[in-house]
């Protein structure tokens, strides 16, 4: 309390140190001011600023003094904030004067209003004291080590006798000989085989292959193992974790979702050994590499595997906006381990990444063509047939490559002409009209037996025609609308229904070519990061009237829109050309609008009105195109005329009908393929992009500051490495000499798979609040041997871990080393890993016999209990896959995100509703339940017996047939007593139940049940 008494007083700088001294005790604190001297200290060693001085902030004081909140305007987070003045007046830090700091004041205080931590307790006198060291040093700050970039490691020198010069052996021993233990012999071959085989395939090693294994061909069973096509189907499940693959598509109605091309892409990806930098690059942004063909996009399906909300009454745009955060979390979290997904609502908590640059990030995700549709547009079509997937793949570059053409001519076209506003006499909506209208087009569309119309689409259009039925008798006198008209331009007011005409009254015009027609946001700054409610139009019609009253029709020759979505709309909106019988066909929509959006209508010849006269301009808003959305209105738009006679070219060139004409062949063509549409990533245009500013609280709805350019949080900045501009190069950046953690993540991601534990070990954490890594100096060498020598060959990188002796060494650990390191974060012996879900069906399947090699295809639907999808919306029936595939391996069983398949979960797979780098493996009674009881571990079981029962009718003794189903269920021969014991177990199930294949089943289920057959 002396010290803030002593603040409040305006007294000189001297005479307040001498009260002070006086007042608390004299020499004792003079002599503690001497010893705080800079070079007072230097025999002992500095303080650490990562080590000593972040753990106490981390754990003490962020909660109040960090990223989400900054209490007393003083946060620990960043140095600049810390050494600040807070809202006191003082200086918080002042480096090298620990005397003269608020923050040694407010931790040694007994004040309880103004000590800190506030409410809780006190530092520890140690804490207290390394503060002030570190202040009294000059309070130097060091950025947390992963964000510095790995250097090149000297190796250390051999430590342990018995171990080779693997480096890896060498940075290993160093610590295991430091901490005075030794290492564990090498395990037995087969030991070997088994762990070796399992890590790089998933599957055990096969009876032949236990027989050919040695010392000497150890190296050549690590080539062939990485050359098998099991090793990409075991390794790309860790990635579908991350990447939260699945068959649907979430949510509560969770529909059926094609993702499958892309999980196969993902195992392709690894037996081709595909460089990680490319590997990535390719699923971030493939569609942006040039020459990346077919595989580029369908790599971008990697970001698609977000949810779609298609419940009734969503907000598109709002889940829309979920899934590009999904996407910016995932990306930093995979690639960095770096937390992201905290700092959409404020800045991060533990490490230096403000707020604002996780919108940087964002604006990279948020110009892509997605949608929060049913159709989950924008996909391409992968047919089922290997060999015709180019074929479909150059339909749909030619399909890309007409459009963009065609609306580049029409862009060209409509900058070129010169247009006037004309003077609107009238706007109305008449809602009558409008059910007549959808009644009309539904009901063309149901008779036109001529179109390529499904049954289901045909009962759709019946429904449609029904309800509008039910409609039409409504009275016209009391659902017309008038908007609100200013010159050229109508606005129409919130009432205005969904389905209605439109109509639209001008005055005379003459020699008139061209009608465009615009869609204006109402409130343009907002919408151009907050897109309002689109619209969609079925039809327009023109229609003259005379002075005398003689109505005209004028036909139409061609409807110019403005975007692809409105091209394809063109080709299938069926409503239109069932009404218009193949004459030229409307289509002019947008889920939502935050620009203009424009249609340019050409009449078949140029429209001339005499004084006196009027020209009206009908928009059939039938709500037909968007069936499953909510309905569209439009609320605003306005009018221009074109005389430029180069709109009648269009006429005369037949140009729209040609290319529609060509669409429609490569749709009939793409359509003819049979096979998978894909869900892809797609760059808009930069006039089609959204504005991305800063959300408020992560509030979509609270948008602030100025627009936001792409991005990566300032820590990385200092680095000196260039800021990426787009998604590709947001990509690329990734992969940059000196980005400081995508190798170590990947290293450790790898090593994790090997060894049951990451070398840090919050594989999803690799910042302040994650774990330190257990031998630092090894995950660094292990880095930059990745990114420079290897260059990414994560192949390279797996041989390099796998042949070293510290992989090779026995499980089992000198009582030392377990007394010394009981989580064996040393590594003086071989971890003992639990199998994972996928590889305790593969390997009870593979035991068996039963399992099909099968590579690749459309998911598989094995035995799962009855009513797993009878849940209340749930969509989809669970069809039992027949001709063996129900055993096909578990990477291919259908994955539905809302309810996964059952046995999978109780051996804590991952639902995959987000991004999963790490499982946390557990020993649930209910796994044994699951083995002893599911039919597919019964199927197991018998298949197991049943080559018993074949080996023992060839002769051999009924031991050796229970050795020889040993050797394929845990890879050895049983010992003496074990052979005994199930000699016991095959007699009393013959004596009570008389049966010998029983008998033989139950010594199967006990094999597959073992400890050691679930784990390695």
């Amino acid at each position: 309390m002396v010290k803030f008494f002593l603040r409040e007083f305006d007294v000189s700088k001297r005479l307040r140190k001498l009260v002070g001294i006086i007042v608390i005790g004299g020499l004792a604190v003079f002599g503690w001011q001497l010893l705080s001297v800079p070079g007072a200290h230097d025999e002992t060693p500095r303080v650490s600023f990562n080590e000593q001085i972040r753990p106490i902030f981390n754990s003490k004081c962020v909660g109040c003094h960090g990223g989400v909140t900054k209490q007393g305007g003083i946060s620990y987070i960043f140095r600049e904030e810390a050494i600040k003045r807070g809202n006191s007046g003082r200086l918080n830090v002042v480096p090298g004067k620990p005397g003269r700091s608020e923050l040694v004041a407010r931790i040694k205080t007994d004040d309880p209003l103004h000590g800190m931590p506030l409410g809780k307790p006190k530092l520890s006198n140690n804490e207290i004291a390394t503060i002030e060291r570190w202040i009294s040093e000059g309070a130097n700050w060091e950025d947390h080590w992963s964000f510095l970039p790995p250097v090149a490691i000297d190796i250390p020198a051999r430590s342990l006798a018995d171990w080779g010069d693997n480096p890896i052996d060498r940075f290993l021993g160093d610590k295991i000989a430091a901490a005075g233990l030794v290492n564990s012999p090498r395990a037995t071959i087969a030991q070997q085989l088994r762990r070796l085989t399992l890590d790089l395939t998933g599957l055990p090693p096969t009876v032949d292959e236990l027989k050919f294994i040695s010392d000497e061909n150890y190296l050549e069973a690590v080539d062939r193992l990485l050359a098998s096509p099991r090793f990409g189907e075991k390794w790309a499940t860790l990635w579908l974790d991350a990447a939260r693959y699945t068959d649907s598509m979430g949510y509560v109605r969770d529909f059926p979702r094609d993702s499958w091309p892309y999980r196969d892409w993902v195992i392709n990806a690894y037996n081709n050994n595909l460089p990680y930098d490319q590997f990535v690059t390719l699923q971030l942004a493939g569609d942006l590499v040039e020459g990346a063909g077919l595989d580029g996009l369908i790599a971008t399906s990697f970001h698609r595997q977000t949810p779609t909300n298609l419940e009734g009454g969503s907000d598109n745009e709002e889940y829309r906006m979920v899934a590009v955060m999904d996407r910016v979390a995932t990306t930093w979290s995979v690639l960095n381990g770096v937390t992201m997904a905290c700092v959409q609502c404020h800045s991060h908590p533990y490490d230096p990444i403000d707020h604002s640059d996780y919108y940087q990030s964002l604006s990279f995700f948020n110009g892509t063509a997605d949608y929060d549709t049913v159709t989950d547009s924008p996909t391409i079509k992968i047919p089922f047939e290997s060999g015709l997937r180019n074929v479909a793949y150059q339909y749909f570059i030619e399909k890309k490559t007409l459009i963009k053409q065609y609306l580049n001519d029409v862009s060209n076209d409509t900058l070129a002409s010169v247009w006037s506003d004309v003077e609107l006499l009238s706007a109305t909506v008449d809602r009558a009209a409008g059910w007549r209208r959808r009644y009309q087009l539904a009901s063309a569309a149901v008779e036109a037996v001529a179109l390529d119309i499904s049954d289901a689409d045909r009962k759709k259009y019946q429904r449609f025609a029904d309800e509008a039925l039910d409609q039409v008798g409504l009275s016209s006198d009391s659902v017309t609308v008038a908007g609100r008209v200013s010159r050229a331009s109508v606005v129409f007011p919130d009432e205005t229904p969904a389905v209605a005409v439109y109509q639209l009254k001008m005055s005379p015009v003459s020699a008139v070519t061209a009608i465009r027609i615009l869609v204006e946001p109402l409130n343009r700054d907002k919408a151009a990061h907050t897109p309002e409610a689109g619209f969609a139009v079925e039809e327009f019609t023109l229609h003259s009237f005379a002075s005398d009253g003689t109505r005209a029709e004028i036909p139409l020759a061609a409807i110019l829109v403005d975007n692809d979505d409105n091209v394809e709309q063109q080709l299938t909106n069926v409503f239109a050309r069932a009404a218009h019988e193949g004459d030229i066909v409307s289509g002019f929509s947008a889920e939502k609008i935050h620009s203009s959006r424009s249609v340019v209508l050409i009449p078949a010849t140029p429209i001339t009105v005499e004084k006196g006269g009027s020209l009206f301009v009908n928009l059939t808003q039938a709500q037909l195109m968007r069936p499953r959305q909510p309905a569209p209105v439009l609320r605003s738009l306005s009018v221009q005329t074109s005389v430029n006679s180069q709109w009648q070219n269009w006429v005369k060139s037949n140009k729209q009908l040609v290319v529609v004409e060509q669409l429609l062949g490569l749709n009939n063509q793409l359509k003819a393929l049979d096979g998978a549409n894909l869900p892809i990533m797609q760059e808009l245009s930069a006039p089609q992009k959204l504005a991305t500013l800063l959300f408020e609280r992560g509030d979509m709805l609270a948008k602030t500051g100025q627009r936001l350019v792409g991005g990566v949080p300032n820590i990385f900045q200092q680095s000196g490495l260039a800021a990426p501009n787009n998604r590709l190069e947001f990509a690329e950046w990734f992969f940059s000499d000196q980005q400081p953690l995508t190798a170590r993540v990947e290293v450790n991601r790898i090593w994790q798979s090997l060894f049951g534990r990451g070398l840090v070990e919050t594989q999803e954490d690799f910042g302040s609040s994650g774990t330190a890594p257990s031998h630092p100096a090894l995950l660094d060498w292990l880095a930059v041997e990745f990114q420079q020598r290897l260059n990414w060959d994560r192949k390279a990188l797996i041989k390099l871990i796998v042949s070293s002796d510290a992989y090779r060494q026995s499980s089992v650990c000198a009582e030392k080393s377990r007394n010394y390191d009981a989580q064996n974060l040393l590594l003086s012996c071989m971890p003992r890993k639990r199998l994972s879900a996928e590889m305790v069906r593969d390997q009870a399947l593979q035991a068996s016999g039963l399992l099909n090699h099968k590579l690749g295809g459309k998911p598989v639907m094995p035995w799962q209990p009855e009513g797993i999808w009878n849940a209340k919306n749930s969509t989809g029936v669970w069809e039992l896959s027949e001709r063996g595939d129900q055993f096909r391996r578990a990477i291919y069983t259908h994955f539905k995100q809302s309810a996964p398949y059952p046995s999978f979960l109780i051996f804590d797979h991952v639902n995959r509703d987000v991004s999963s780098v790490r499982r946390l493996p557990t020993n649930t009674p209910l796994q044994a339940l699951v083995m002893l009881n599911d039919p597919v571990y019964v199927e197991a079981g018998s298949g197991l017996a049943d080559k018993m029962r074949a080996s023992v009718e060839a002769g051999a003794p009924l031991l050796q047939a229970f050795d020889n189903a040993a050797l394929r269920t845990f890879s050895r021969r049983l010992g003496e007593e074990e052979q005994a014991s199930l000699r016991r177990l095959y007699d009393g199930v013959v004596e009570t139940t008389g049966n010998s294949q029983q008998a033989l089943q139950a010594v199967a289920m006990t094999l597959l049940n073992s400890d050691e057959a679930i784990n390695r």
